[in-house]
């Protein structure tokens, strides 16, 4: 079985796809957006502006699409930072409970990025299982095609 690239996968589109996905490119990872915009230099198609990667999704549910290692490290570092601030001055219990309701997000998108699905977020409440699991999160490489999340 002969696996695609993300380059050979937007080869294969048609000139109005690749316009229409050039419109929304704040929906794709930033590799994603790069083989994007390069498929409309080869075909000399017009360049969309530069996007913001901050964009509400237009689209699908809050849990959908992917998200890379370091967005992930950093929205992660973020959250454990707000939460020891604020376990100064709230309770540590509440606390806690708002980090991992703020962490399952994230959680869910770095799991699409690995091919996995939102479901297994369900593994951070098995004990042992959580950290390798958190470690795969940090550290493993997302698949570099396409799947079904994105």
């Amino acid at each position: 079985m002969v696996t695609k690239t993300v380059a050979d996968v937007w080869r294969e589109k048609t000139d109005d796809q690749l316009l229409s996905a050039a419109d929304h490119l704040a929906d794709y990872t930033e590799d994603a957006e790069q083989v994007i915009r390069a498929e409309l230099r080869r075909r000399e198609l017009p360049e969309p502006q530069a996007t913001t990667r901050f964009v509400p999704r237009a689209r699908g549910s809050l849990f959908a699409g992917r998200m890379e290692r370091s967005k992930f490290f950093l929205i992660w570092l973020g959250i454990n930072l707000l939460a020891l601030l604020l376990s100064s001055v709230i309770p540590y219990t509440i606390v806690v409970l708002v980090a991992i309701i703020l962490f399952i997000l994230p959680i869910a998108k770095r799991l699409h990025d690995l091919g996995y699905s939102a479901g297994a977020c369900a593994l951070l409440f098995v004990p042992v299982v959580n950290i390798a699991l958190f470690l795969v999160l940090l550290f493993k490489k997302g698949q570099g095609h396409i799947n079904q999340y994105g």
